[in-house]
């Protein structure tokens, strides 16, 4: 659906904007990453999706809304991705605040 794309878009946007030692940002789940290449990625999905059926001309969407850090683990690969974690948290929870 259009929407999600939309939806994806403006997330994997407001991360690029925020996070910015990651330089690999995917719109929907990635099918293969090369993880010597993109060594840090994160992917935005949707997941679970169903339509409620409010009245015969109006309906609601809802999904779960995913965002996937891929990053090559060499010697401190948990602290790095605790450390992207968290900054993806700040970026969400100040959009939801603001």
């Amino acid at each position: 659906m259009r929407i999600h794309t939309q939806i994806r878009s403006e997330v994997v946007e407001l991360l690029e904007q925020q996070i910015s030692d990651v330089e690999h940002y995917y719109n929907g789940r990635p099918t293969f990453i090369d993880i010597d290449e993109e060594q840090k990625a994160i992917a935005v999905f949707l997941d679970e999706a169903y339509c409620h059926g409010i009245t015969n001309c109006d309906e609601q969407w809802q999904a779960q809304l995913n965002i996937a850090i891929y990053i090559k683990s060499i010697d401190n690969g948990e602290s790095e991705l605790d450390e992207i974690a968290q900054q993806i948290a700040e970026v969400m929870q100040t959009t939801q605040s603001g």
